[in-house]
């Protein structure tokens, strides 16, 4: 006979909330947020609109969790208060942006500046995107890692600039550069081994 889920109720969720570090678990949630919302939803916002976007969805989670108490804890699932939340967050939005809700956004966010004359072109572009991606992750590549190679592949190159849109200080981009540009190095030779 199968053993039922240890769930964990709005009721338990709130009296083992206060126990938590929430100064820590806020920051944790916030970046985690932000990732998201940039990596894979693809917003290219200014750092303080796209935090305040995050704020606002991690406000919407908590309200999901804790006053209306929709989500439970499935703690054999997720064995931390925070890998719960991280996948209430995740749920909440892959609901937010549906695929249309996504196009919409993208285009708006990049603006015609960074569409291409032709769309042949845009579709090439698009799918060399993806691919490299896809080779980066299945490579081991860090979700830093990732959001730098999205500048590059969005056209902000300069280190400078790179670390002005993530928000991220000269010696935390050393770090996540030298861990990337081996990788880049066998994106480049794979497409090209492909091509």
């Amino acid at each position: 006979m199968k053993a039922l889920p240890n769930i964990i109720s709005k009721d338990q969720l709130i009296v083992l909330s206060k126990g938590q570090s929430w100064e820590t678990l806020w920051i944790i949630l916030l970046t985690h947020t932000i990732k998201r919302l940039r990596y894979r939803y693809g917003i290219r916002e200014k750092n303080d609109q796209l935090n305040a976007r995050a704020k606002t969805h991690l406000s919407e989670v908590l309200d999901i969790i804790f006053i209306k108490g929709t989500r439970n804890w499935n703690s054999d699932h997720y064995p931390t208060f925070q890998d719960f939340l991280i996948s209430v967050i995740d749920s909440h939005l892959s609901n937010s942006f549906s695929k249309s809700t996504l196009k919409e956004v993208r285009f708006e966010e990049k603006g015609d500046n960074r569409l291409s004359e032709n769309a042949e072109d845009d579709i090439s572009y698009k799918e060399l995107k993806e691919k490299s991606f896809k080779i980066l992750q299945e490579n081991g590549a860090s979700d830093d890692e990732l959001l730098v190679f999205e500048c590059m592949a969005d056209g902000i190159v300069k280190p400078q600039d790179i670390r002005a849109e993530l928000g991220i200080d000269q010696n935390a981009f050393r770090n996540i550069w030298r861990r990337l540009n081996p990788k880049l190095e066998f994106v480049r030779k794979k497409i090209e081994s492909d091509e």
